[in-house]
């Protein structure tokens, strides 16, 4: 197995690769064009092999940027910025997992007043907003999965 030591000068040697290798240049139109010229079969094929590539990239092994790159589309180095340029990366670092919400046991709401407890084990809970009337949102917290404490 290889040390943390040996990983971090792994990805050092790659980063200076990335700075020097001549970059891949993809020309947004010309990419279009080349799309809309593939058949109906060559469309399904291409989506279908990015789309399962990015789901074991960022489901499945939790990779980051680089490695996703490097290790599951097996591309090089001169392909670091065109994955930037096309967005890759910025979604990438989207459908990283806040982990703020994991972990909690206990429902607690307060404002200037005072705090009010809600007495569940949280096992789970479903966060969302909902356009209120008015302009305004209305914060919708679903708890799930809960046993009430004895």
């Amino acid at each position: 197995m290889e040390s943390e030591f040996s990983q971090f000068v792994r990805q050092l040697e790659k980063i200076e690769m990335e700075t020097k290798i001549k970059k891949i240049k993809i020309n947004p139109k010309e990419n279009a064009k080349w799309w809309y010229n593939l058949s109906l079969e060559d469309k399904q094929k291409a989506f279908y092999a990015v789309i399962s590539r990015m789901h074991k990239a960022e489901i499945q092994e939790k990779n980051n940027y680089r490695d996703s790159l490097y290790n599951v589309f097996k591309f090089g180095a001169d392909m670091y910025d065109a994955g930037i340029e096309c967005g890759y990366r910025e979604l990438q670092e989207k459908l990283e997992e806040d982990d703020t919400l994991s972990n909690l046991s206990n429902l607690q709401i307060s404002d200037a007043n005072g705090i009010f407890n809600v007495d569940v084990n949280v096992d789970q809970m479903e966060i969302e907003t909902e356009d209120s009337h008015g302009g305004g949102k209305t914060l919708k917290i679903k708890v799930l999965n809960t046993e009430e404490e004895e």
